[in-house]
C-alpha cells in the first residue's frame, strides 16, 4: 500500500485543480439532459486508471518499473440552441507514482469553443481554449504517453477571443469587421509563450454569377523567446459562380511585413481558388497564391461513402503564430483526426464534439492518443503539411488509417531557441492504423499501431517511434465503461533510445 506523501505539485497546478473541483461541485447533481430548456447539457465525469510500466523514466540503461494511478474528475458541457452554442470538455488528471512520489503531478486537459450572437445578425463573439501535453523538441521522446516521466513534454495552454460585427450598405454590399487576440503559454518552457493580436475589415458585393470583395488586415505576433513581427495585407477579389456547385476566384493585393529581415518590406500578392462541391458527399477546394514567404497552398478533399470517409489535405503557409490566419504548431491527436473528418462530412459540423468523443469512448480509445508529431517554436515558420486519412465502418468492425508528412522552416531572424534555431529544415512523417472489433453488444476489442519519425537534419540525428496498443473495453451501462490495454513502445534515437511495455486498467463514468 502506498504511504501518504507531502504534496509537491507547484502552486499553478494546485490552483487549476481547485478550479476543476469548484466546477465539478457546481455541476454536482446535473444529469445528461436538457437542464434548462435552452439546449444546455452538463455532464460531470470521473475517470480512474492504473498503469503498470516497466520503464517509467524512458531509459535504456536505468529502467525503473512503476505503478501509476491517474484520477481524472472532469466535466462535459454543451450548448446547442438559441444564440449561443459551444462545448467544453475538461479533466484534471492527477498522476500518483507509487515508488517515486516526487514525480506526482497534475495535468490539465481542456478543449472548449464558444460562438455567440450578441446582436441578431450584427454582432458576434467567438472564443476557444485548449490545454494539452505537447513535445518541446521534435528530436526528443514524443509526448504521447502523458503518464511517463518525460522531460521533453510541456503543458501548453491556448486562449483565443474574436469579436466581430457585420452589416449591409443598402443593396450594394455587405461589410464586416473583426478583432482577434490569442495567447499561448507553455509551462516550464519559454518556447511556447506567444501572443497575437490584430483585426480585419472587409466589403463584399455582387450576387449570382459575379462577386467581388475588398479586405484589409493587420496581425502582430510576439514571441517571448523570439521577437515581435507585424504583417499588413490588402486584397481585392473577383469571383465567378457559373453553376451552384462551382466557384472560381482570383485575387491581387499588397503586403507589408517585417518578418523576413526585421525591416518593413512591401510585396505584391496574388492568387486563385477553386471550390467544387459536385455532390452532397464530396468537397474539393484548392487555393494557391504568392506571398512574402513564397508560394502558398491549401488543398482539401473529402468524400463520404455509405460506410467510409476519405480525406486529404495539402497546405503550405505560415504556422507557429497563435492567430486565426496561422495554425499553431501542435500535436495531431486521434480526436483531432476524427473531428476533422466529422466536420468535413457532417450536415451539422457544430455538433461533432459529442459524437466523436462517444465513438472513442465506446471503442476504448483515448482522445489524446497522438497520431502526428509536433514541437514548440519561438517564431513564425513556414510549413508544408500533408495529411491523408480514411475511416471504414462495418456492422461490427471499424478501421481507421492516416498518414502525415510535414516540412518546417524558420522565417526570418530572431529565432533564439528550439529546434529551428539549430536546423534550417525539420521534416517529420508518420502513420497510424486502428482497428475496432465489436465482440458483443457491450464490448469492443481495439488494436492500434502508430509510427512517427523525425528525419535527420544535417548533423542533428533524427528518431523513430513505434507504438502498439491492444485494448478491450466493456460497457457496464449507458454511463460506465471499463477497459484493459496492453502497450508496447520502441523509440530509436542516437541520444536516448528506449523500450517500454505497460498494462493499463481504466474506469470511466458519466454522471
Amino acid at each position: 500500500m502506498r504511504r501518504p506523501a507531502p504534496h509537491r505539485a507547484p502552486r499553478a497546478p494546485r490552483r487549476a485543480a481547485a478550479l476543476g473541483l469548484l466546477a465539478l461541485a457546481a455541476c454536482a447533481g446535473a444529469r445528461a439532459q436538457d437542464a434548462t430548456g435552452q439546449g444546455l447539457t452538463i455532464v460531470p465525469t470521473f475517470g480512474l486508471s492504473e498503469t503498470l510500466t516497466d520503464n517509467s523514466n524512458l531509459s535504456a540503461s536505468n529502467r525503473q518499473s512503476e505503478s501509476i494511478t491517474q484520477i481524472s474528475p472532469g466535466v462535459q458541457i454543451s450548448k446547442r440552441a438559441g444564440r449561443v452554442s459551444g462545448s467544453l470538455n475538461y479533466s484534471a488528471n492527477q498522476l500518483l507514482y507509487a515508488r517515486k512520489p516526487k514525480n506526482d503531478t497534475l495535468q490539465n486537459a481542456l478543449n472548449a469553443s464558444l460562438a455567440a450572437e450578441l446582436v441578431e445578425n450584427h454582432a458576434f463573439l467567438n472564443a476557444n481554449a485548449s490545454i494539452s501535453q505537447q513535445s518541446i523538441s521534435a528530436f526528443g521522446a514524443p509526448a504521447n504517453n502523458s503518464g511517463l516521466v518525460n522531460g521533453n513534454r510541456s503543458e501548453v495552454s491556448t486562449l483565443g477571443v474574436s469579436p466581430s460585427v457585420r452589416g449591409r450598405l443598402g443593396r450594394l454590399a455587405e461589410w464586416n469587421a473583426a478583432l482577434n487576440w490569442t495567447g499561448t503559454h507553455s509551462r516550464g518552457s519559454a518556447l511556447g509563450n506567444a501572443t497575437a493580436r490584430g483585426g480585419n475589415v472587409g466589403l463584399n458585393g455582387g450576387s449570382g454569377l459575379v462577386g467581388w470583395g475588398l479586405a484589409a488586415s493587420r496581425q502582430v505576433s510576439s514571441f517571448q523567446a523570439g521577437r515581435t513581427t507585424t504583417d499588413d495585407q490588402g486584397t481585392a477579389t473577383l469571383s465567378v459562380t457559373p453553376i451552384p456547385s462551382l466557384r472560381l476566384s482570383v485575387n491581387e493585393g499588397r503586403e507589408a511585413q517585417d518578418v523576413l529581415t526585421g525591416r518593413r518590406q512591401w510585396q505584391n500578392t496574388h492568387g486563385w481558388a477553386v471550390a467544387w462541391h459536385p455532390t452532397d458527399r464530396t468537397d474539393i477546394e484548392l487555393r494557391e497564391g504568392r506571398a512574402y514567404y513564397g508560394n502558398s497552398r491549401n488543398f482539401s478533399f473529402s468524400h463520404r461513402m455509405a460506410r467510409s470517409v476519405w480525406s486529404y489535405t495539402d497546405t503550405r503557409g505560415v504556422v507557429g503564430a497563435p492567430n486565426p490566419n496561422a495554425a499553431p504548431q501542435q500535436l495531431l491527436t486521434l480526436y483531432d483526426l476524427l473531428f476533422s473528418i466529422c466536420q468535413r462530412t457532417s450536415a451539422n459540423p457544430a455538433n461533432c464534439d459529442g459524437p466523436v468523443r462517444a465513438q472513442l469512448q465506446q471503442q476504448g480509445l483515448s482522445p489524446n492518443l497522438v497520431v502526428g508529431s509536433g514541437f514548440l517554436a519561438s517564431g513564425l515558420t513556414v510549413q508544408r503539411s500533408q495529411i491523408g486519412s480514411v475511416a471504414v465502418s462495418g456492422l461490427l468492425t471499424t478501421v481507421t488509417f492516416s498518414v502525415f508528412r510535414t516540412a518546417t522552416q524558420p522565417l526570418g531572424p530572431g529565432t533564439t531557441g528550439g529546434d529551428l534555431a539549430t536546423v534550417s529544415l525539420l521534416r517529420q512523417q508518420g502513420a497510424s492504423l486502428g482497428l475496432s472489433q465489436r465482440l458483443t453488444a457491450t464490448s469492443n476489442l481495439t488494436a492500434t499501431y502508430l509510427l512517427q519519425r523525425t528525419l535527420d537534419a544535417g548533423a542533428q540525428p533524427g528518431n523513430r517511434q513505434r507504438l502498439a496498443l491492444l485494448g478491450w473495453n466493456e460497457s457496464l451501462g449507458p454511463r460506465t465503461n471499463v477497459g484493459l490495454t496492453l502497450r508496447h513502445t520502441v523509440f530509436d534515437s542516437a541520444t536516448n533510445p528506449y523500450q517500454e511495455s505497460a498494462v493499463i486498467g481504466t474506469f470511466f463514468m458519466r454522471f
